[in-house]
């Protein structure tokens, strides 16, 4: 009689054991400065610099550059790819971003662009990134605004050393 009660759960375990799907992709990050202001929140309008990277050390994208200008988002908006979102907020959900931080984040690509590759031109060829390809990003937190509130950050706030001359393939 007892026997009949463990064959469902050795089915189970079987069935278990054979599953091979692959886990669900996450954002591995780092705080390469730890931030003391105000944690970043889902709907927070944030001001960041930040670095952008292939594996091979070329970078794709940066507001460090010449313009030295800040880019403005608002956290959990669909405009960004999910790997920002859940880079900022820390996929384990414990770890998220704090203002005057700076995080090196590692984006699979199933969280970056994907097999349709970033910043291609309009026959979706000669991309920035390629298909299929993981990004890295450094990103300095400058500003975090609750809903309503208002931004006091001067236009031109420079890169942080640390993220000039920070960890990772730049």
């Amino acid at each position: 009689m007892r026997s009949a009660h463990l064959i469902p759960l050795l089915a189970l375990l079987v069935i278990a054991a054979c599953d091979t799907t692959d886990p669900a992709p996450m954002v591995a990050v780092e705080d390469v400065v730890e931030g003391t202001g105000d944690t970043a929140a889902q709907g927070d309008q944030l001001t960041v610099h930040y670095r952008g990277s292939l594996r091979t050390g070329k970078e794709f994208l940066t507001t460090c550059g010449d313009a030295n200008t800040p880019f403005t988002f608002t956290l959990g908006a669909t405009t960004l790819i999910d790997g920002w979102n859940r880079g900022i907020l820390g996929d384990d959900g414990a770890s998220r971003m704090r203002e005057a931080g700076i995080r090196l984040m590692s984006v699979p690509s199933a969280l970056a662009w994907g097999a349709r590759g970033g910043g291609c031109d309009e026959n979706g060829e000669n991309c920035d990134v390629p298909p299929n390809e993981d990004v890295i990003f450094l990103v300095q937190l400058l500003e975090v605004l609750k809903p309503g509130e208002t931004s006091t950050l001067p236009p031109d706030v420079p890169c942080a050393p640390a993220l000039l001359d920070g960890p990772g393939p730049f």
